[in-house]
């Protein structure tokens, strides 16, 4: 009797330990890696042209684990009238998992000149937000277009929202801020005016917003 019992046992042991090892080994097994697409612009992300020049895209390269694969160039560019525009790529591999990515474009008129001293950083004067005031940079990106890095700021409840703008003068003191969705589902400003004294350092823009369609938004920013 005793003898069977251990048998018995050991028979339950051996049983036990070979459903634990297939389980294991059912779980070992490898589970498929997927590459994702990778995106690399050729050329520059953002490009400056002028009214009635020739846009030729630079074209981007679209790899999976470093095979080239194919994809989709989508372009919003009109040559003939400025404004900010994109050239988006899309990709999908062989699992279903898309990338995209985008350049701007700018295009503006020929007569735009440079104003070097609008380039810097600015704190908002008008309205007046406590502390943290919102700031923002102003950059040249060549040809004769700035950037605003956040032309809106902030709004009453001092909560910081994103709205950069591109912007250009042709006489030195307004300058002309461009419409146009510049990033798929991103914030952007859409269209206005800004004044530049170069006296008080003050750049004063009055400019949509396309979240708030008929409502022209006023900031006076100061430069540090």
């Amino acid at each position: 009797m005793k003898y069977n019992n251990i048998k018995s046992l050991f028979l339950i042991l051996v049983a036990t330990t070979t459903m634990i090892l297939t389980g294991c080994k059912k779980d070992l097994q490898p589970s498929k890696v997927t590459f994702w697409p990778v995106i690399e612009l050729k050329g520059t992300p953002t490009v400056v042209i002028t009214v009635g020049d020739t846009y030729t895209d630079a074209g981007a390269v679209v790899t999976v684990n470093g095979t080239p694969i194919d994809f989709e160039t989508v372009s919003t560019v009109d040559n003939t009238t400025e404004g900010v525009y994109s050239v988006s790529y899309s990709a999908v591999n062989e699992d279903g998992i898309s990338a995209s990515q985008e350049r701007v474009v700018v295009v503006v008129p020929a007569d735009a000149i440079d104003v070097p001293a609008v380039v810097g950083n600015f704190v908002l004067t008008t309205p007046s937000r406590p502390s943290p005031i919102p700031t923002m940079k102003v950059s040249s990106l060549g040809n004769h277009v700035y950037y605003s890095t956040n032309i809106y700021g902030s709004n009453g409840n001092n909560v910081l929202l994103i709205f950069p703008a591109y912007m250009y003068t042709t006489d030195g003191t307004t300058f002309n801020i461009l419409s146009g969705p510049f990033v798929s589902g991103g914030n952007y400003s859409d269209g206005g005016a800004a004044t530049w004294n170069p006296v008080t350092n003050k750049l004063a823009a009055a400019f949509l917003l396309p979240v708030a369609p008929g409502t022209t938004f006023s900031r006076t920013w100061t430069k540090n």
